[in-house]
């Protein structure tokens, strides 16, 4: 056939084509501005007749905003273009800067630790440093998103800071500024400012907590294990308290630990196919042989939920703590076209290699991932209080003088060789669930077996703890606007020109420590009901909000000793 005929006929197809497409491309068009419509006429109506001037940017933004509420959906969000850089750092767990936490104090900001292997802790910035002046210019009544504006730029810039330390000197500064990694791979303590891994080196007990899974997690976490592979018998991994992050840095970790062939995590959404991400030998660095503890929370969410139930479901590893937050869902971050800002959208569910869906919503009953059978270990209010405390001293890097004078409170100066005694770690470091933890593990590795160290639980058992926790949140959040309720009616009250209810006031003062005290419970006829031990300073916010109110009493140091429904043989206690 000629190609003079060839040319003109394929020419009259591809045309046809495109007549029988324009139609559908037009109507969804027209489609899309007719939903805009409403939309714009609102707009033009607000900015023409509204009685006051409107900010515009304002009024797109709002509208972006009621669009993705709407969804019902937290983990959707519109992130407006002025915050697109701080949404990032938070994201990568990187950003350019100096590498140092700051905290303000009496209207100055200090430092609360500078950051390992940062600008800031190799020009000497110490903890406790009161900055005064950054580039000779005061910070004294900045805000500290104002000081972390100053301190960051770009990469290779100076910046100088004067500081003021607890010893009365003043000192500036100069420090170059870089990229800054967030550094998401901890140890159990420091020794002279760095992590250290090792819980029990006769055993060869590996500690190692994720704070985050960032892009250097995975990497940082292989170099730690590479340097201490030859002595490590057994393996805790924190992830309590890890809101998760990179999908593919929690992937890396799984990888880690698994044989090859195995599904670590499944996806798969409306518009999303499924996909799946499989383990492979060449990336495996831990045998199959050494003993794993994934320690989680009701606080370990996301990444931390794909980790720990991957290697739960693959039975690679001991589920030791509660069940998990059940945040299960793919976010994706898709810059706007216009411009202003981008968009976080979730496009599918996370699935365990077992089925199970990790993401909870208002109506599940199964959500996020189980401690194993028999380690259950649940944390106390006031436990968990402490251990923060812990935690929050041992982040900060203190300098070597600080660490030989250090209060005998602060964790810094206990003796590092009772810190791999479970007893210790429970009653002191206040860590009931990394107690367990260590028990069992030392128990695998002594006798072969694991002994079981938590609660038996049952999928029942753990729904009624989820329900308790829950109704005790709702409780709190009672009284909280019971409180509310009667200020308002005082103020309202006052307003009218009635005279206000007497305020409430203080059952004793707020500087009396009455922990280890006791609160004794008398019927109307004056029998002991109940005697508890006050283990913490929180009970007068408790007290104030329920059936109870103060009677004349002595002070401490007007007490003779003698309490109503006691005896002489209680007065040791």
């Amino acid at each position: 056939m000629s190609k003079r005929i060839v040319a003109p006929a394929l020419l009259a197809v591809i045309l046809s084509v495109l007549l029988l497409q324009l139609p559908f491309a037009i109507a969804a068009r027209s489609a899309e501005y007719n939903w805009c419509n409403p939309i714009l006429d609102v707009w033009g109506l607000i900015n023409h007749s509204y009685v006051e001037e409107v900010d515009n940017n304002t009024l797109r933004d709002s509208a972006i905003n009621g669009m993705v509420e709407s969804l019902g959906d937290p983990f959707t969000e519109y992130i407006p273009a002025v915050h697109v850089a701080e949404f990032d750092k938070n994201m990568r767990g990187t950003f350019v800067g100096i590498g140092a936490s700051v905290r303000m104090e009496d209207g100055w900001p200090v430092i609360v630790t500078p950051m390992d292997d940062s600008p800031a802790y190799e020009a000497g910035v110490l903890a406790g440093d009161r900055i005064i002046r950054i580039d000779g210019e005061t910070t004294q009544g900045l805000t500290i998103q104002q000081v972390v504006d100053r301190l960051t730029g770009k990469p290779g810039s100076e910046v100088v800071v004067r500081v003021a330390r607890n010893d009365g000197t003043e000192k500036d500064i100069t420090i170059v500024r870089r990229r800054i990694f967030t550094r998401t791979i901890k140890g159990y303590y420091r020794e002279n400012g760095d992590w250290k891994y090792t819980l029990d080196p006769e055993r060869g007990v590996l500690y190692v907590r994720i704070t985050q899974f960032t892009q250097t997690t995975a990497p940082r976490l292989l170099a730690v294990l590479q340097q201490n592979l030859s002595n490590t018998k057994g393996i805790v991994l924190d992830l309590r308290a890890n809101p998760g992050g990179l999908l593919q840095s929690a992937v890396q970790i799984a990888d880690m630990f698994l044989p090859d062939d195995l599904v670590i995590v499944s996806s798969e959404g409306r518009k999303r196919a499924r996909q799946e991400f499989i383990s492979s030998d060449k990336n495996t660095v831990i045998s199959p042989d050494v003993p794993l503890i994934v320690l989680v929370d009701g606080s370990s969410a996301s990444a931390s939920e794909i980790l720990a139930g991957a290697l739960s479901d693959h039975k690679r590893a001991i589920i030791v703590g509660t069940r998990t937050y059940g945040k299960g869902t793919v976010q994706s971050v898709v810059p706007l076209k216009s411009g202003a800002g981008e968009l976080k959208i979730t496009e599918a569910y996370y699935h365990l290699p077992s089925g199970r869906v990790v993401h909870r919503t208002d109506k599940s009953t199964r959500w996020g991932v189980d401690p194993s059978e028999g380690y259950f270990v649940p944390v106390s209010q006031q436990d968990l209080q402490e251990l923060q405390r812990w935690e929050y001293e041992l982040d900060i890097i203190h300098n070597n003088d600080e660490e030989t004078n250090a209060d005998s409170e602060s964790p810094i100066a206990a003796h590092t060789e009772e810190w791999s005694d479970p007893d210790w770690i429970r009653k002191t470091r206040h860590d009931p669930q990394l107690a367990a933890a260590v028990e069992a593990i030392y128990a695998k590795l002594d006798t072969g077996e694991w002994k079981k160290t938590g609660e038996k639980m049952t999928a029942a058992d753990l729904d009624l703890h989820a329900l308790l926790q829950l109704e005790t949140s709702r409780q709190r959040l009672l009284r909280e606007l019971g409180r509310l309720d009667r200020r308002i009616t005082t103020l309202r009250e006052g307003a009218a020109g009635a005279e206000p209810q007497k305020a409430e006031r203080d059952l004793w003062p707020d500087d009396l420590n009455i922990k280890g005290g006791e609160v004794i419970v008398l019927d109307p006829e004056g029998r002991q009901v109940a005697r508890l031990r006050i283990v913490g300073n929180d009970l007068e916010r408790w007290l104030i909000d329920a059936d109870v109110k103060p009677e004349e009493t002595t002070t401490p140091q007007e007490n003779t000793g003698e309490k109503q429904g006691g005896n002489d043989a209680d007065q040791g206690d």
